[in-house]
């Protein structure tokens, strides 16, 4: 497969994906392919996926100090939750949402060219005239600070490009772009000025079988395409097979759980590498992991009460500090005959104190203890900067142990690592608000982590998920499309 690659990457070349999937997918085949070669070493190949090779375009251009400053996505979040509620109320349910749609549609337009003024104007309802003038508000925004969000870099990098500010010489070869949007064309005919070869990859040959099948409902499709890949691999082996399903991002966990039924029955009661035999191109909300869902329960802890259920889920988990689970599940035991209420970090000291088998869990209550000075503290600092509140977070939750002193396996090491970045993330946000209080602060995490999607890097599966985005460009033996109407 992608047997256009090595030509591809012969002299001055660059491969610009559609996807960050499929630019790790071709960086793994060119090296299988210099190891058949019998080459011990080779140069890493330029080999990016698009939004990475337009920030690399950028980092390249001449007079850098003239150029907008970048912003993030969280801190594009924040500015566009500003923007609309200058044209909403206060009080208005759902901002999350609304800012995720106005992002996807400001991406949209940027991709197609399409300017504020041309959707200001054919505007025909409420809706459609909110949207212009919170765009319009966002723009005015980020022209008065001069910043670029990750929407607008392609327009820059094409500006970039024009003026000869930046260049990208020798072959460039586009893969997975096949819908070419307006902004895309644009750049290729740029690089073309600035006498750079665009290509192409060439297309794969189409299946010689095709077969079309009906089921009653789309969960016995998503079972019988596990068990048409466990059919597959039967019959070939090293087969690489993808399973197409839309709206992935809204049922990745269900389908998942549908095709291991179909690939691997009783996979549940297996061990964890029939599991990962199904590999999902999309994975999970960073805040749906248990581990990160603790440590913003724990961080709230500073801010507000909790409930008995959640302060339940703080004594059972295994991610703070090293306590004997067994001292601990005597405490919630106690914790279950007493009256549901609102606990602080103080009255759990005093509720538990003499509790039978507290003195096994002293370092859990010890760590309680921590967290109502810290609270009785905080009541003296009212607001800090965003870094400052990132930093004092961290602090604290190594101070309670967190994540547990097991030995963390890669998948868990990798979502520490994410979730680190997302407290950096949350630092980041100073030139959006340079002062917040912890409670506004705990919020922005807890949503950066609620819109952030997070998926551990791991070893080729037998079975590729897979949206139709992440597919593009992508090639397999067999591929199964589901969902076909």
């Amino acid at each position: 497969m992608y047997e256009w690659l090595s030509d591809a990457l012969q002299g001055p070349s660059t491969v610009i994906t559609a996807n960050r999937r499929l630019a790790r997918v071709l960086q793994q085949e060119f090296a299988r392919q210099q190891v058949q070669l019998e080459r011990r070493a080779w140069e890493s190949p330029a080999i990016l996926a698009w939004q990475d090779w337009l920030a690399l375009i950028v980092q390249g251009a001449s007079n850098q100090a003239e150029l907008p400053a970048r912003l993030n996505s969280h801190q594009s979040q924040l500015l566009w939750e500003r923007s609309l509620l200058k044209e909403l109320a206060e009080s208005t349910v759902g901002i999350s949402s609304l800012v995720r749609l106005s992002r996807d549609a400001w991406q949209r337009m940027a991709d197609w060219q399409v300017s504020i003024r041309d959707v200001a104007r054919s505007a025909q309802n409420h809706d459609q005239r909110l949207f212009a003038a919170a765009a319009g508000r966002y723009l005015g925004i980020l022209e008065r600070e001069s910043w670029v969000d990750e929407a607008g870099l392609g327009q820059l990098v094409n500006r970039l490009l024009r003026e000869k500010r930046s260049s990208c010489s020798g072959r460039v070869t586009f893969v997975g772009f096949d819908r070419t949007r307006p902004l895309v064309s644009s750049i290729q005919a740029a690089l073309e000025e600035c006498g750079a070869e665009v290509r192409r990859a060439p297309s794969r040959a189409q299946a010689t079988r095709v077969e079309l099948q009906c089921f009653d409902s789309a969960e016995a499709e998503m079972r019988a395409a596990g068990a048409w890949a466990r059919s597959r691999r039967e019959i070939s082996p090293g087969e690489s097979i993808a399973i197409i399903a839309t709206n992935l991002e809204q049922r990745a966990q269900q389908a998942g759980h549908l095709v291991r039924e179909g690939l691997v029955p009783g996979w549940q009661y297996a061990p964890a590498s029939f599991a990962q035999a199904v590999n999902i191109s999309y994975g999970r909300k960073l805040g749906d992991y248990p581990a990160i869902a603790t440590a913003l329960l724990l961080a709230s802890w500073l801010v507000r009460d909790l409930s008995s259920i959640e302060l339940g889920h703080l004594l059972r988990t295994p991610l703070l500090g090293s306590s004997s689970p067994g001292a601990r599940s005597r405490l919630e035991l106690r914790l279950r005959q007493l009256p549901d209420r609102r606990w602080t970090p103080a009255m759990v000291s005093s509720s538990f104190r003499g509790v039978q088998g507290a003195s096994n869990a002293t370092e859990w209550l010890e760590m309680v203890a921590q967290l109502s000075t810290a609270r009785r503290e905080l009541q003296q600092q009212k607001r800090a900067s965003p870094a400052e509140w990132a930093i004092y977070i961290d602090e604290v939750l190594s101070r309670c142990g967190w994540p547990g002193t097991e030995t963390l396996s890669s998948a868990d090491f990798q979502l520490v690592n994410r979730w680190r970045d997302t407290l950096n993330d949350l630092a980041r946000l100073e030139i959006i608000n340079p002062s917040m209080d912890l409670q506004t602060a705990i919020r922005r995490l807890d949503l950066m982590a609620a819109d952030a999607v997070f998926q551990p890097e791991s070893d080729s599966s037998a079975v590729q998920l897979m949206g139709p985005r992440e597919a593009s460009g992508a090639e397999f033996g067999a591929i199964w499309i589901s969902g076909v109407t």
